[in-house]
């Protein structure tokens, strides 16, 4: 429907609705929400989830995740609270036993504390030195994940994606 992406951005969401004329997200504060409807039924969102709780699933941040998935041209988004609670349940739900994660020695302090976490879970977890070069050749096939961060914590190196991405893809590895 739209075709630029800061049109998208703004009306992307496609909501509207009838009874106040509103055609702009409202932000939705509310801890809980009313179980049933007027006939009975279980509220639930467009993923089947029974509308109960914030923290399970708001209205508001699904439609940012809407918009999200028009922008990236994408089939869904998720978004999370925390850049924590994203990465570990990327993690979390990308890795199993016997699965190799390559993460740079100067991630932010608590990703590399969850990645030594998934280690008790037989995961191996391979930590470079954060240089282009030095990533390059860490990237194996035996490897599933790399973890960059764009730029390093706490020294600011600058890797670069781009190259890592190519031999991400070259390798079949994924890149977050």
């Amino acid at each position: 429907m739209y075709k630029r992406d800061d049109t998208v951005a703004i009306h992307g969401h496609e909501y509207f609705d009838p009874i106040s004329g509103a055609f702009i997200v409202p932000i939705y504060q509310s801890a809980i929400f009313k179980h049933m409807d007027e006939e009975g039924r279980l509220r639930s969102t467009d993923r089947g989830t029974d509308l109960k709780y914030s923290r399970e699933e708001n209205p508001t941040v699904r439609a940012l995740e809407k918009l999200l998935t028009k922008l990236d041209s994408g089939e869904d988004a998720l978004c999370f609270c925390s850049g924590m609670a994203a990465i570990s349940t990327t993690l979390i739900g990308l890795l199993d036993k016997g699965d190799k994660v390559l993460i740079t020695k100067e991630a932010y302090g608590t990703t590399i504390e969850l990645v030594e976490d998934l280690r008790k879970y037989s995961i191996e977890v391979e930590m470079v030195y954060p240089d282009t070069e030095k990533i390059l050749e860490s990237i194996t096939k035996d490897v599933k994940v790399v973890f960059l961060e764009t730029m390093t914590n706490p020294t600011l190196k600058v890797i670069d994606i781009k190259e890592v991405a190519k031999a991400c893809l070259d390798e079949g590895v994924l890149l977050l």
